[in-house]
């Protein structure tokens, strides 16, 4: 796991160190910022920065070291802790939901499956781990935002549609995630909140 890495970076991991391994099952993290493919890997979006390939290269060298991923996911949790979750369980209106919002805008807009990068390099490591007698599981993190609301379940509609066409092992773990936020008290549902702008109103 590689801060930054897209599907395409995941194929080529799978092909250049992945099979060396002779792996029985391919397990692949896609997160929604994984829609956006650079040309150079079959996508449409910008090219990366002198900045961004030197940051990949830094992320790179950086994560290869346990101390610093240790240390990172410990700064990381004490800000969650005392700032993201605080505002995810009482404010969760104010996250940020411009990312999964551009994503299902994007999915509207591009109705052929072929002609997102994402779902294609999908179907590639599908097709290299077959070839070399491995499965292939698919897990589709949820945005945060996703946790309160039902608006962007679009996306994942989407992505269970195509990996059923292309016969691709799929777990969703928002249902879960989704209950688990509402049974803790982290924000309110889409429909109490509606509830309350309609008494406002």
């Amino acid at each position: 796991a590689i801060f930054a890495y897209h599907t395409g970076n995941e194929l080529e991991t799978l092909e250049s160190d992945g099979l060396k391994l002779r792996p029985e099952l391919v397990l692949v993290q896609f997160y929604m910022n994984d829609f956006t493919i650079p040309p150079e890997a079959g996508g449409t979006a910008p090219p990366p920065s002198l900045g961004d390939r030197l940051t990949a290269v830094k992320n790179r060298v950086l994560y290869s070291s346990a101390f610093y991923r240790r240390l990172h996911q410990a700064v990381d949790g004490l800000g969650y802790l005392l700032v993201h979750d605080a505002r995810r369980r009482w404010f969760p209106g104010s996250l940020n939901a411009a990312e999964p919002r551009g994503e299902l805008a994007m999915l509207a807009a591009t109705p052929d499956d072929e002609r997102i990068a994402a779902f294609r390099l999908q179907h590639r490591i599908r097709d290299v781990a077959r070839e070399h007698g491995a499965r292939t599981l698919v897990i589709l993190m949820p945005d945060e935002v996703q946790l309160f609301t039902r608006r962007y379940d679009g996306i994942n509609e989407r992505f269970a549609a195509f990996c059923r066409r292309q016969g691709i092992e799929l777990y969703d773990p928002l249902p879960a995630r989704r209950g688990e936020a509402r049974s803790a008290g982290r924000g309110r549902s889409e429909e109490h909140t509606s509830e309350l702008q309609s008494h406002h109103d």
